[in-house]
């Protein structure tokens, strides 16, 4: 099993959130899905397989918009570029040009350095006391 360009995968999860994400939308065959944080492109195979969306994606990672360039926009319906939400916001998206959008990958990204908001005697992700800044460790590719 191929992972793209993360250093593993996250199992059941990420297409139980993907067919969870469909179903509750109720996406139909054809229509257009804007995946802001798209990484490696997963979510358009998986959308695409279970519900025959297309799917635009962006993302600021460039290895990860190669790897679904190469990797899934020649099997899916769907089209990857380089772009940097964050900074240039989504002013490119026409309004009512997609049917769905979605940003689940970028929840990834989130630092979890919670002791910057928690008592230091509070149980936070498994760990009692000052919880170090796990960052580093959950940031998911290789690259970064």
């Amino acid at each position: 099993e191929s992972f793209g360009l993360w250093t593993s995968g996250c199992h059941a999860i990420c297409p139980l959130r993907a067919a969870t994400i469909g179903t509750w939308t109720n996406l139909q065959p054809g229509q257009l899905v804007l995946d802001v944080g798209s990484g490696c492109g997963h979510y358009a195979s998986w959308l695409y397989d279970w519900f025959g969306v297309r799917t635009v994606g962006v993302d600021f990672v460039g290895a990860a918009v190669n790897f679904a360039r190469q990797e899934v926009a020649p099997a899916v319906p769907s089209q990857f570029c380089w772009f940097n939400v964050a900074a240039e916001g989504l002013g490119f998206v026409p309004p009512g040009s997609v049917d769905l959008a979605i940003a689940v990958s970028v929840l990834h990204y989130l630092r979890t350095d919670t002791h910057r908001f928690e008592r230091k005697d509070s149980q936070v992700q498994g760990h009692f006391g000052p919880v170090r800044n796990k960052t580093k460790e959950r940031t998911p590719c290789d690259s970064l």
